[in-house]
C-alpha cells in the first residue's frame, strides 16, 4: 500500500474507490472514507482493525484503509499504530475529523 493519497487515486479512472474500514455502514470509520475520498467511496466492512490492515495492504483487493489512529478520549490508539507497523505500511495520512452526535430519548 504504498502512495496512498488523494491525488494519485483521484486520477485513476472513474471507477470507485474501495477502502477497508473497522465497523460497518454509518459508522464513523465510513464518515470519515467519505470526507477524505468522496461519497461515492466503496467501503469493505471489517469486524477487527487487524483485518482493515490486511485487506488495506492487498493491493487487489482495496486501495487502502480507514481506521482512528487516534481519539479525544484514549489519545493514540497504540494497537492500530503497533497494526500498521507488522504490515509494514509506509504512508499513513491523517485527517482530524470533529465528530459530532445526536443521541434519541425514548421509553
Amino acid at each position: 500500500m504504498s502512495k496512498i493519497n488523494k491525488s494519485s487515486i483521484n486520477s485513476k479512472p472513474p471507477s470507485r474507490v474501495r477502502v477497508s474500514i473497522q465497523g460497518f455502514e454509518g459508522s464513523f470509520h465510513q464518515e470519515a472514507s467519505r470526507q477524505f475520498f468522496g461519497k461515492e467511496v466503496e467501503v469493505i466492512c471489517c469486524s477487527t482493525f487487524r483485518e482493515v490492515v490486511k485487506i488495506a495492504a492487498n493491493k487487489k483487493e482495496s486501495e487502502g484503509g480507514v481506521m482512528a489512529i487516534e481519539n479525544s478520549i484514549a489519545g493514540s490508539i497504540l494497537p492500530n499504530y503497533n497494526l500498521l507497523q507488522l504490515e509494514d505500511i509506509k504512508e499513513v495520512h491523517s485527517h482530524p475529523m470533529a465528530i459530532q452526535q445526536c443521541f434519541g430519548f425514548f421509553r
